[in-house]
């Protein structure tokens, strides 16, 4: 009865609310949001390293992160609107 009255109180959390607090972290952890893109996770030396495998940019440019994430995000836009001319 003691448990029912803390958890009704709010003074401590359901068994449902502790559940539901631990997967909304982990969800957190492995969930993007919707204006998230793959590549907001890459570090610069992922991002560049994918820039100089697709022949767009050269090994030895030295480029800030700013424009790392708009290169590759122009050129997956670029590859996504070719594929849907292409269909």
């Amino acid at each position: 009865m003691q448990h029912e009255w803390l958890i009704t109180h709010g003074l401590i959390k359901s068994d449902y609310e502790k559940k539901r607090d631990a997967l909304e972290a982990k969800m957190a952890l492995y969930y993007y949001n919707i204006n998230d893109s793959v590549w907001s996770t890459w570090g610069d030396s992922d991002l560049k390293a994918w820039l100089v495998e697709h022949g767009i940019v050269k090994t030895d440019a030295q480029i800030k992160r700013d424009k790392l994430v708009k290169l590759v995000a122009c050129v997956y836009i670029y590859h996504i609107n070719n594929t849907l001319i292409l269909s």
